[in-house]
C-alpha cells in the first residue's frame, strides 16, 4: 500500500472521517455513472468485481446517511431545548422575534408573569403596528385548550397573540384557535420554532445565537441533478 498525492490532499482537506467517507462514495458513484463500460481495476483478471458497488445502492446509502444525520441533529436540538432554563428559552424566543424584525418592548422577569412572557411591536416605538403578546411554555406534554383560552383572555381586540409550546398542542387547542372569531392567535411548536430559527439565523443578534448555536452541513442533492 502507498499514499498517492490525491490521498495526501484528501487527508489534508477532510478532517472529519465521516465527511471523507461520504465524499469518496459520492465521487465513486459519479465516476461509475460517467464510465459505465469501465471495469473495476480491483478485479485480478480485469473483469468486473463481484463486489462492485451499484450506483443506485450508493445513492440510496447517501440518502439514508442524510436522513440519519437530520434525525440525529433534530434529537440533539430537542434535547438541548428541553434542558434549557425556562427563562433562557424565553430569551431564545425573544431573540427569534428580533431576528424576524420585531422589536422587544418587555420580557417577563423571574416570578409570576400573569400569562404574559414577551411584549413586542412591529416598530421601535410601537406606533405603527399591532401589539404582540407572547406566552412561552417549555414542556413535554401538549398544551390543552384551557391554556389557550386563558391566554386569549389577556388579548385585546387589536393584539396579536403568539403561544409557543415545545410539546405542541392538543387537537382541541388547535380547534379553539381555528374557531376563534375575535382574537388573532398563532400557535408555534418546537419544530416550527426551530425552522424559523434556521431561516432567520443570520439576522439573530450574534450574542443570542449562543442560545441555540447551529452549523449547516451541505449534501449534494443528486435527485435534483438527475431530474428524478
Amino acid at each position: 500500500w502507498s499514499v498517492t498525492d490525491d490521498g495526501i490532499e484528501a487527508f489534508t482537506n477532510y478532517k472529519d472521517p465521516g465527511e471523507l467517507y461520504r465524499s469518496a462514495r459520492t465521487l465513486y458513484a459519479q465516476w461509475r455513472k460517467d464510465n459505465p463500460n469501465e471495469v473495476d481495476s480491483t478485479a485480478p483478471d480485469g473483469t468486473p468485481d463481484d463486489n462492485e458497488v451499484d450506483i443506485s445502492e450508493v445513492d440510496s446509502s447517501i440518502e439514508s446517511t442524510l436522513e440519519d444525520a437530520e434525525g440525529e441533529a433534530w434529537d440533539q436540538i430537542r434535547e438541548h431545548i428541553s434542558n434549557m432554563d425556562p427563562f433562557e428559552f424565553q430569551n431564545l424566543i425573544a431573540a427569534l422575534l428580533t431576528g424576524m424584525g420585531y422589536h422587544i418592548a418587555w420580557k417577563s422577569p423571574p416570578g409570576p408573569d400573569k400569562g404574559l412572557d414577551i411584549l413586542a411591536y412591529t416598530d421601535p416605538l410601537g406606533a405603527s403596528g399591532p401589539r404582540i403578546k407572547v406566552q412561552v411554555k417549555r414542556r413535554q406534554d401538549k398544551a390543552p385548550a384551557e391554556s389557550i383560552r386563558s391566554f386569549m383572555a389577556i388579548l385585546g381586540d387589536k393584539d396579536i397573540g403568539l403561544y409557543v409550546c415545545t410539546g405542541g398542542f392538543t387537537s382541541s387547542a388547535e380547534s379553539e384557535v381555528r374557531d376563534q372569531q375575535t382574537r388573532r392567535l398563532t400557535l408555534m411548536d418546537a419544530s416550527q420554532m426551530v425552522q424559523l430559527w434556521i431561516e432567520h439565523y443570520d439576522r439573530i443578534p450574534e450574542e443570542h445565537r449562543l442560545l441555540l448555536p447551529l452549523r449547516p452541513i451541505y449534501f449534494l442533492d443528486r435527485a435534483l441533478i438527475d431530474g428524478s
